[in-house]
């Protein structure tokens, strides 16, 4: 699970917004984690 935060701590609502920066840092930091954990699987983490 991904925590993002949310404008005005307002979060499991339907006016939940988040900024789509906050959103595109997420993203990057789950891509991150995938491919090193792919790494730490096939033994070639960098």
């Amino acid at each position: 699970m991904m925590f993002v935060q949310s404008l005005h701590g307002i979060s499991h609502n339907k006016i939940e917004d988040t900024k789509e920066e906050h959103l595109e840092l997420a993203v990057t930091a789950f891509d991150k984690l995938a491919d090193n954990a792919i790494g730490w699987i096939s033994g070639t983490c960098r």
